[in-house]
């Protein structure tokens, strides 16, 4: 009865008010005029990024401004169906024609010097902000009929991305790197049938999160607010860290956020540092602030690639290298396997953008000016293979280096070094900017009396590679020298070394017949730590300023590790 009852009296009240109408249409001889308005919400994004699809309920409520006279009305929703609903807005001095304004919240905008204005708080939670739906029309000519308007959201939503890390966050802000304003009070130029502008007066965004969250556990989107405004040079996230430390993320071009729009950000990174590890088939990125109390490496993971997903044509074990280049943006993946490959993955999609076969006992690579790309071969290969990143996967030049292990480009110098069973050749470029790029041995050096064997060699700074097999050096590009790294002096087998000359820190793996932990005679179950350059090594590293000398890496035969950030 309480259904029926209720049906009877909205359809008592739109009967009422249609008669009222149809005898008071003209403000000017009645002093009031009822307007139908069937509005239809529309769907938006909720603040973890689903969609949603709101209904209206009993009580809800709806605005509406008269441009011609500014005359706002409020209105309680009649016959509701799901999404659809009809108000009666009395307008006392309007007349049919004039341009409305309608929306939903009931107050939330207004009519200033013939703009639309509403507030996106500048001061966020990280909780949902309620969304202003927006539509325009006009006065129905006639009542009974009424008007049809769909509503659509205004506000942009941005999802503010920051990776898995040792921290928790309490408060991300946003800024406009060109100075432009995103919240605040905004205004909407309109011409009374559609947005022809938008503007608002809040330089800065800050959302302080109603409860820390914990990024331990996996990665997190903040949601942040804003108007839906174009960025001239883009923007910068900066995430505040419990114990008060931050870090950002900025992305420098130009951004359109649009109304009702979904954007979310690159994944933001914190300073603490990262390391990638590679074997088998897998390369992992790991915070190596995560792994501490546990020393196991599958806590600290915050990002993996297998070759399995890509058909290479060939086994996708074997995996020797994951070095990084273009800024952390992109690695190089070598793998030794079969027929060998070289891939250049994009970090973080995972996406390979290029990749060549066939690169016998692929050991390194390295990306030389030009979008060019160097692959040293190994035993089997012994020879530096050269080639056009693109279409091709032509080899355009093949070098010849016994045991090729390594290569690294110096910018500052303009030279390729290369590593091979005892000796360093070092190379120049000749016509790199013609269609038939080569490389010209300039000079080759020993390292027998410091390193043999070697089987690997990283950039340090601008006068220095680490050169390491049994045993490790620095060599001086400068004077072409080597100076001891006394650490290595008991250590065969050094497959990769990474090493700080400002913080005197070093990350390396080792394996050799008699000391691998894996199946192999090279592969390695642990990422070894130490600062202590200057003594010799004993156990599994040495370390006076950490709690820690390695991580575990049981479950893949890991041969290099690379760290990703100092």
């Amino acid at each position: 009865m309480t259904l029926i009852f209720m049906k009877l009296q909205q359809l008592f009240i739109i009967a009422l008010a249609t008669l009222m109408a149809g005898s008071c249409k003209d403000a000017s001889t009645d002093g009031g005029s009822f307007a139908k308005a069937n509005l239809s919400l529309g769907s938006y994004y909720a603040a973890n990024g689903s969609v949603r699809s709101p209904k209206w309920t009993g009580g809800s409520g709806a605005g509406a401004v008269n441009f011609v006279n500014g005359e706002r009305s409020a209105a309680e929703a009649l016959a509701i169906n799901g999404a659809t609903a009809s108000f009666l807005f009395d307008f006392d001095g309007g007349e049919a024609g004039d341009a409305v304004a309608y929306f939903t919240p009931a107050d939330a905008v207004t009519l200033e010097n013939s703009s639309l204005t509403f507030d996106i708080p500048a001061g966020q939670n990280g909780e949902e902000v309620v969304p202003v739906q927006l539509g325009f029309g006009e006065i129905p000519a006639s009542v009974y009929k009424g008007i049809s308007v769909k509503l659509s959201t205004v506000q942009s939503l941005l999802l503010a991305n920051v990776t898995k890390g040792a921290y928790s966050i309490t408060k991300v802000t946003m800024k406009a790197i060109g100075g432009e304003k995103l919240a605040g009070k905004v205004s909407i130029a309109t011409d009374g049938k559609s947005i022809t502008g938008i503007s608002a007066d809040e330089a800065e965004i800050c959302v302080n999160l109603a409860e820390k969250i914990d990024c331990r556990n996996g990665g997190v989107k903040v949601p942040v607010y804003l108007a839906p405004v174009k960025l001239s040079q883009g923007y910068e996230l900066v995430f505040t860290c419990d114990d008060g430390s931050s870090f950002s993320f900025r992305k420098e071009e130009a951004v359109e956020f649009p109304a009702g729009g979904l954007t979310e950000s690159e994944p933001a990174k914190s300073s603490s540092r990262k390391i990638l590890a590679c074997g088998s088939d897998k390369v992992f990125l790991i915070d190596t602030e995560l792994t501490k109390e546990s020393g196991h490496y599958s806590d600290g993971v915050i990002w993996s690639w297998s070759s399995t997903k890509f058909d290479f044509g060939t086994s996708a074990d074997h995996i020797d290298d994951c070095k990084i280049v273009n800024d952390g943006k992109q690695f190089l993946v070598t793998c030794s396997n079969r027929n060998a490959y070289c891939a250049v993955v994009d970090y973080p999609s995972g996406e390979v953008s290029y990749y060549v076969e066939g690169a016998s006992n692929a050991h390194s690579s390295e990306l030389l000016p030009g979008d060019r790309l160097v692959v040293a071969s190994s035993d089997g290969g012994d020879e530096l293979l050269l080639y056009q990143i693109g279409n091709s996967k032509t080899v355009i030049g093949r070098y010849p280096l016994t045991s090729a292990h390594g290569v690294v480009w110096s910018e500052k110098n303009r030279r390729l070094y290369a590593i091979g069973g005892t000796s360093l050749q070092i190379y120049s470029l000749v016509n790199w900017d013609s269609a038939t790029p080569s490389l010209k041995l300039e000079k080759t050096v020993s390292t027998s009396g410091f390193v043999t064997g070697l089987h690997d060699a990283l950039l340090v700074n601008d006068d220095y590679i680490t050169v390491a097999g049994n045993k490790a050096a620095l060599f001086n590009m400068k004077t072409e020298s080597f100076e001891n790294i006394r650490h290595f002096d008991n250590i065969i087998g050094v497959k990769s070394l990474n090493y700080n000359l400002d913080s005197g820190e070093i990350f390396y793996t080792y394996a050799a017949q008699g000391t691998s932990e894996g199946d192999y005679a090279w592969s390695s179950h642990k990422i070894r730590y130490t600062r202590d350059a200057g003594n010799a090594a004993s156990g599994d590293g040495i370390s006076t300023s950490s709690n820690w000398s390695y991580i575990y890496v049981p479950d893949i035969n890991m041969y290099k590790v690379r760290v990703y950030n100092w």
